[in-house]
């Protein structure tokens, strides 16, 4: 620092401004590592227990798409965003060996990360078998109200497709096929294929008509999804009111059905 004075009275030269500005730059907002579902680019941004998975999201490190270093693997989604699924199924480097990518330069399969191979033109062809984790669900925990079987009336919005029993009657149509088009799927998880479980799901519900079949069995398992986690000391079997039961059959089919209780 350069300074000058007279008779006590002390003033800075312009080059302490400098130094000023200088250190004013340094302080800003205190870095905040980041929480589970927070997006994130590197390892590093997010908060301890947590790691940066493939798809860029904060996960804890037991999850899908977190698997670290030298961890087994069948494909790059299985690996942290840092790490590719290597030749020898593990989860390795980007340049290190048994790492090239699809359109990356080969000499032998070897040098190809797991799942592809060294064509004649000298790049690495194929795919790998991708992962996906399956659609968003509501957390259960963030629901205040009281605990229940989710019941959306189908065709309404929102719409998503577990949030009401599977199967029931309001997905079927006239021509006794079955509406799976609101059925979550990843979409096209290898653009060769396009989006296989869609194909699979229409087939599925078209499928029953061309069979000559027409909606469910009639012991065809249920799909239900509760509002939150479901107290199991709380699950008994017996007649409601008849004894500390809480789980009876409905025969839907008698017009009495909503009197007539049946212990499952």
């Amino acid at each position: 620092m350069a300074a000058s004075g007279d008779q006590g009275v002390w003033w800075v030269r312009p080059v302490w401004i400098g130094m000023v500005a200088l250190s004013t730059a340094c302080f800003g907002s205190k870095f905040q590592p980041g929480s589970p579902g927070d997006e994130c680019a590197q390892i590093e941004e997010c908060g301890q227990g947590l790691t940066c998975a493939h798809d860029g999201v904060c996960r804890f490190e037991d999850e899908p798409g977190t698997t670290p270093l030298g961890g087994a693997c069948s494909a790059n989604t299985e690996c942290r965003i840092d790490l590719v699924c290597s030749r020898t199924g593990t989860c390795e480097e980007q340049g290190s060996a048994g790492t090239a990518g699809f359109g990356d330069t080969c000499a032998v399969d070897d040098d190809c990360q797991l799942g592809l191979s060294c064509g004649e033109s000298g790049t690495c062809l194929g795919f790998q078998v991708p992962f996906w984790t399956g659609g968003a669900c509501p957390d259960p925990e963030e629901d205040e109200t009281p605990f229940r079987i989710r019941w959306t009336v189908s065709g309404q919005a929102p719409d998503p497709f577990y949030s009401h029993p599977f199967p029931d009657d309001s997905r079927r149509a006239a021509d006794g096929s079955v509406d799976m088009s609101t059925h979550v799927t990843p979409g096209p998880l290898i653009e060769l294929l396009g989006d296989v479980p869609r194909k699979i799901a229409d087939e599925l519900g078209a499928g029953l008509t061309a069979d000559g079949l027409s909606g469910a069995g009639p012991n065809q398992a249920i799909f239900l999804r509760f509002s939150s986690y479901p107290e199991s000391s709380s699950l008994k079997f017996g007649i409601p009111g008849l004894t500390d039961g809480s789980i009876a059959v409905v025969d839907l089919s008698d017009e009495n059905a909503a009197e007539v209780l049946h212990p499952f």
